[in-house]
């Protein structure tokens, strides 16, 4: 919704923005190890914005993973809460 080119009675709001589609879910779940990759992966190619909207307890390794990125200038928009329990 947010990219969604101009046509007639609708729009997105950032029809020129660019969208990297880094999927590491398989049809159950997916791992850290995939998750970190495909954050990796956003970043290298040059992504500003990354919406991580999976839900994870903080891992060790997810925590970590972070807390490396925190100079890349990148902004993380995170879910929290997905499963209904918080």
């Amino acid at each position: 919704v947010i990219a969604a080119k101009p046509v007639p009675g609708f729009g997105g709001i950032a029809p020129a923005v660019d969208l990297i589609a880094a999927d590491f879910m398989s049809i159950d779940r997916g791992d850290e190890y995939n998750a970190i990759r495909a954050i990796e992966y956003s970043m290298n190619q040059g992504a500003n914005i990354i919406n991580n909207s999976w839900s994870n307890f903080c891992s060790f390794s997810i925590r970590s993973a972070f807390e490396g990125w925190q100079n890349r200038n990148v902004i993380f928009v995170n879910a929290a809460g997905n499963d209904g329990l918080q």
